[in-house]
């Protein structure tokens, strides 16, 4: 199991929870332990009622300090959000939860694992088999996609990563080969190749706004009621980077987000009018 506890171990079910990255915090209150956050950080924003709570600063520059004053009995982190050197501070003297599930396949454990350490088994359960039916669907028809990250270079998801492994789950197939960075910087050659059939563009971390930043690519661009197309062949979306990146909190919408986008693009794709 790639997500762990580190640090100290729980002497109990813990009462002061600090979270240190959005959707553990969204985890939280999904499973019915809303109570129990004392602070969360500057981004950690839903569900509306966590605003109400002191945050310690960002996800990447919260002082463990100022979260260690707050005596915390566990602290939420994630691998990827919030930097090594700090979580380990932290870890020298609370208990903190890593999460780092490399796909969807690893979120039904990460639930069980909040479930049990928050004294919300039944709950931790319930959404740890809704996101194991999910991933019992039938598998798809590969489609090539590219799915963008940032702009100014654009930089995207490459195989190594939780988003990519979702969208493969639905059927789709990334187009950036596997290299030494997770996030490599793309292209036109790249985003454009002939094999590309999907442009996906979410509104975080970077805020695409379509049809503008199609423009960058030099090339035609066609307006469609739910899409855009791009030199005349690529399909391109605007989608919500949160339900398909913030893990376990909108595992399951984005699974649902994912599949449902496929079958939008074989229907497209099958038509005889597309090119």
């Amino acid at each position: 199991m790639s997500s762990f506890l580190l640090g100290p171990g729980l002497r109990r079910t813990p009462q002061r929870v600090v979270s240190l990255v959005p959707s553990l915090t969204e985890a939280v209150f999904q499973l019915g332990c809303g109570q129990k956050l004392v602070a969360r950080t500057d981004f950690c924003t839903s569900p509306s009622e966590v605003r109400a709570l002191p945050s310690v600063g960002g996800t990447k520059t919260f002082e463990p300090a100022a979260v260690l004053a707050l005596k915390p009995d566990v602290v939420l982190a994630a691998k990827e959000e919030n930097p090594k050197a700090r979580v380990e501070a932290l870890a020298a003297h609370v208990p903190v939860l890593v999460a780092d599930p490399q796909g969807p396949q690893e979120v039904p454990d990460l639930w069980r694992l909040l479930g049990s350490l928050l004294g919300a088994q039944t709950q931790g359960e319930a959404l740890a088999r809704e996101v194991e039916a999910l991933l019992g669907a039938d598998a798809h028809v590969p489609i090539p996609f590219v799915y963008f990250v940032w702009k100014d270079p654009f930089m995207a998801a490459g195989p190594d990563t939780y988003v990519s492994r979702l969208l493969t789950t639905c059927g789709f197939d990334n187009a950036v080969p596997a290299g030494p960075r997770r996030y490599p910087i793309v292209g036109k050659q790249m985003a454009l190749a002939d094999g590309v059939r999907v442009h996906l563009y979410p509104d975080e971390p970077y805020a695409f706004a379509l049809p503008a930043h199609l423009q960058d690519w030099g090339e035609g661009v066609e307006e469609k009621p739910d899409h855009f197309l791009l030199a005349g062949r690529i399909l391109c979306f605007a989608v919500s980077g949160a339900d398909l990146t913030w893990y376990p909190s909108r595992t399951a919408a984005g699974l649902r987000l994912g599949r449902k986008l496929h079958e939008k693009c074989l229907s497209l794709l099958a038509n005889p009018d597309h090119p």
